[in-house]
């Protein structure tokens, strides 16, 4: 990177996402919007990460548009800037390909020029994954980018072990009986450009 500080925030004043950035080590801060996203009211926090050409890849649940009487639904997003946050372009919905309708706990990481990666949990099913009775089934997925974010290629991490089933995503802190630990996440790249993937589970008994 080239010291730039990045600080993002899932619910800014406007109804998007965003965050704060400083071009001088933090004497200053300057806000930025990333457009077109929505922000769920309850939701995972965003996550930014920066390749080595410092282009920025906004990693981040959508609160997707639905009409009123329809399950809430919260896609896995990734926007990339090569402007220092004044614009965001290539967003996409990394989830898509494998039907993820919720999704949770993102983590990003850079690698060398237009390489990324975003770390999240998905379910395919809709609705309050927060709820009591929800019965979505969670597994880890990670999703990578060569080219800047103009294509991502998505696999399931966890395809015969699921990370979580039914309800134990809890993003309010306390101590709801379905609170997991499943925030406890970490994504990362080595020297060979691997991407390895960590997760904290609690195993609720």
């Amino acid at each position: 990177g080239d010291g730039t500080a990045w600080l993002p925030i899932r619910d800014c004043a406007d109804g998007h996402q965003g965050g704060v950035i400083s071009t001088n080590t933090g004497i200053t801060w300057t806000e930025f919007d990333v457009t077109p996203s929505s922000s769920q009211q309850i939701g995972a926090d965003p996550s930014i990460a920066l390749d080595s050409d410092s282009t920025a890849y906004y990693c981040y649940v959508n609160n997707e548009p639905e009409p009123p009487d329809y399950a809430p639904e919260g896609h896995l997003h990734v926007a990339v800037s090569t402007d220092h946050g004044v614009t965001w372009i290539r967003d996409t919905d990394v989830g898509l390909s494998h039907g993820i309708r919720n999704a949770a706990e993102p983590e990003a990481v850079g690698g060398s020029s237009n390489r990324a990666a975003c770390g999240f949990l998905g379910t395919d099913q809709v609705g309050d994954y927060q709820a009591p009775d929800f019965k979505g089934v969670w597994y880890a997925f990670i999703a990578t980018t060569y080219d800047g974010g103009v294509t991502w290629t998505t696999v399931n991490a966890t395809p015969n072990d699921p990370v979580q089933r039914h309800t134990g995503i809890w993003q309010q802190g306390g101590g709801q009986p379905q609170r997991n630990l499943l925030d406890f996440n970490e994504i990362t790249i080595d020297d060979q450009g691997r991407v390895h993937g960590a997760l904290g589970v609690r195993d609720n008994g």
